[in-house]
């Protein structure tokens, strides 16, 4: 029986058929859950090493540019790794939601077939979704929301890094507040779940306890988690799409019909 609705459906659907594609692809995401949870734990253990020494030398601004730099360097090549991971995760994803074999070999392979665009497309966005940043808060959460269906237009669309940005910029205005609400509540709830996580982790680390062992727990909830939002954008995009090839008012209007299907 098909996962992906052929008609566009509410956002509480929405989220029905993604807890189902999610349970769906499981099974084949294990090996990438797994190295999603050894990137968590490690950047995790880099970030603490990194704040530890610059609470050492709280008066040394050489040691604390030195730090900041060291910082924003890991981030990025976390960052960049994840990309990465993601599209062999969004992968997939999308062959079980479309009912096509493939495996963990093959996921693999599409990251190396994609890793350029992945690249691009990841650098850029955060480029931009900083630039938004430094002018408000508000332009910075519209550029995110707009340009969080990426993965799937390399993955589905075979898309360029650049073109994947502006083609989910496309597909999400004018639903703009309908995808922010459809991420809302499954990100509220896995987020409160991971601060209180790393809370506890926290308190564990500073009363002598099982500090590490709390941290490595967070990072496999955050990695076996984390593609349930990876099927979520997927069953989102697929639902735009329906939404812009049919009825749609901008066509309605006469507008130009933005072709999204290449």
């Amino acid at each position: 029986m098909p996962i992906l609705p052929s008609q566009p459906v509410s956002m509480a659907k929405i989220l029905d058929i993604s807890i189902k594609l999610y349970t769906a692809s499981m099974g084949k995401l294990i090996g990438l859950n797994l190295i999603m949870t050894a990137i968590y734990f490690v950047f995790e253990l880099v970030s603490d090493q990194i704040s530890g020494g610059l609470s050492a030398t709280p008066d040394d601004m050489a040691s604390i540019n030195q730090s900041i730099a060291l910082s924003v360097g890991v981030f990025l090549v976390y960052y960049l790794v994840t990309c990465v991971v993601y599209i062999a995760v969004a992968y997939r994803i999308v062959n079980v939601a479309n009912q096509r074999e493939d495996s963990f070999i093959e996921a693999l392979q599409m990251c190396l077939k994609k890793l350029s665009a992945a690249l691009v497309a990841g650098v850029s966005f955060i480029i931009i979704f900083m630039i938004g940043f430094v002018l408000l808060i508000v332009p910075s959460i519209i550029i995110f929301v707009s340009m969080m269906c990426y993965p799937y237009f390399i993955v589905v669309d075979s898309l360029d890094g650049f073109s994947s940005l502006k083609a989910s910029h496309i597909l999400v205005w004018g639903h703009w507040w309908r995808t922010a609400t459809v991420f809302m509540v499954p990100t509220a709830i896995l987020q409160v779940f991971s601060i209180a996580l790393t809370a506890l982790s926290g308190y564990l680390e500073l009363s002598g306890g099982a500090g590490l062992a709390m941290s490595l727990i967070n990072s496999l909830l955050v990695a076996f988690t984390a593609p349930l939002l990876v099927a979520l954008g997927f069953v989102q995009y697929h639902d735009l799409k329906l939404r812009k090839s049919g009825a749609d008012l901008e066509l309605r209007l006469g507008m130009p019909k933005v072709n999204l299907e290449k």
